[in-house]
């Protein structure tokens, strides 16, 4: 899934996410430390670590790659350049055309 293409389908995601890594870090509160074998292991982290993993990637740049879709979105007219050109360059650079 192309993150600069599908950014509201990333949103969604997001938001749906968003509660369960809550409920989770509250549950991980009351019960202390967990086995590294836990069944729900895949599900811990923060939105953005399982935002991230749902697309290929890891959370942090899950997170830049947000941080960039947006600026495309920006008021200012320069702003939304260079996320553009940054979009595409890395569209260039792992062969996807946009």
């Amino acid at each position: 899934m192309s993150m600069a293409r599908n950014g509201k389908a990333l949103e969604k995601l997001e938001k749906l996410e968003k509660p369960k890594a809550e409920a989770n870090s509250r549950l991980n509160l009351k019960q202390g430390p967990r086995s590294g074998d836990s069944p729900d292991r895949e599900m811990r982290g923060d939105t953005r670590d399982l935002v991230g993993r749902a697309v290929g990637t890891g959370g942090k740049r899950y997170e830049q790659a947000k941080k960039v879709v947006e600026a495309q979105e920006d008021e200012d007219p320069a702003v939304r350049r260079v996320a553009r050109e940054a979009v595409n360059e890395a569209g260039k650079r792992f062969g996807v055309s946009r």
